[in-house]
């Protein structure tokens, strides 16, 4: 079974950086089968430049194709599990999943 999850660019959260490596914490993660599972993503800097770019690239190309700001979607990634990691959810710290992105699909939708 491939490991895939879905999120929300507008829902990342920066909780941290350490080394080469960007923290980020998604508040709307789903897994392949539609659960929504809490985990905090790792990106490299390369990785995270990655998705900024292709974030904007879809963005820009709806913005232009309609003619006007617009434009929400997800981001669906493969991803291995490289550990755990405590972080603060809500009022709680949990211990949660470690997930390192592999790949960016972006899928921008008109709105």
């Amino acid at each position: 079974m491939e490991n895939t999850i879905t999120y929300f660019y507008d829902n990342l959260e920066i909780i941290g950086a350490a080394g080469k490596n960007i923290y980020v914490l998604p508040t709307d993660l789903l897994e392949k089968d539609g659960e929504e599972i809490e985990a905090c993503l790792v990106f490299t800097m390369t990785k995270w430049v990655e998705l900024q770019k292709a974030w904007i690239t879809e963005k820009k190309d709806f913005c232009e194709r309609y003619n006007h700001f617009c434009g929400w979607g997800d981001i669906t990634s493969h991803y291995t599990r490289v550990g755990e990691i405590d972080v603060r959810i809500g009022d709680e710290i949990k211990v949660v999943p470690l997930l390192k992105p592999l790949d960016f699909l972006v899928d921008m939708e008109h709105g």
